[in-house]
């Protein structure tokens, strides 16, 4: 059953992989191969669940309920944001929640900004997309038990490490030694 499901996962991806690949093959019109590779997913899932229903074992399913209700019976649909909360906790904190997504947005926006330049000419390849997953990783310090360190010390030889892990690119996109 765990070993079908499995299967069922990698035939699922890779079908979907293919299929969206597919819009760079030399087979069918253009715009055919455009409609085949947008519905990739869908034909994946499609399937997959074909094949699984075809074979007949008893594979785990999601369980739908028969009613659409709440999870807790003495609960009604409106959740207090409040709770056990003051009432202006909500208020105090949409000020912080604001700039912070302010700061997000504008650092994410000038980061594009510098690096899509014509002058730099890179080329982002995946190579870089892993670069920026192992520094968020190692910026948010997963080994810590309180995730941000146990104190400055440990912070700043995180941040040794950090250095070491860095991959600088070149530019052509390349990672240089």
């Amino acid at each position: 059953m765990f070993l079908m499901s499995i299967l069922l996962f990698i035939g699922t991806f890779l079908i979907a992989f293919l299929v969206k690949e597919f819009r760079n093959s030399p087979f069918l019109p253009v715009k055919v191969r455009a409609i085949i590779s947008d519905f990739a997913v869908i034909i994946a899932i499609l399937s997959m669940s074909g094949v699984d229903r075809a074979v007949g074992l008893s594979t785990p399913k999601l369980t739908v309920p028969s009613e659409f209700h709440p999870t807790i019976p003495d609960r009604g649909w409106f959740v207090s944001p409040v709770n056990e909360n003051p009432a202006w906790v909500p208020l105090a904190a949409l000020a912080p929640a604001l700039l912070a997504t302010i700061l997000i947005f504008m650092d994410q926006q000038i980061t594009a900004v510098i690096l899509n330049r014509k002058e730099h000419k890179l080329k982002v390849n995946y190579i870089y997309i892993i670069y920026i997953y192992i520094y968020i990783l190692k910026f948010l310090n997963f080994g810590s038990s309180n995730g941000f360190g146990e104190n400055r010390k440990e912070f700043s030889q995180n941040s040794e490490n950090l250095k070491l892990l860095s991959f600088p690119i070149t530019e052509r996109g390349r990672i240089s030694s």
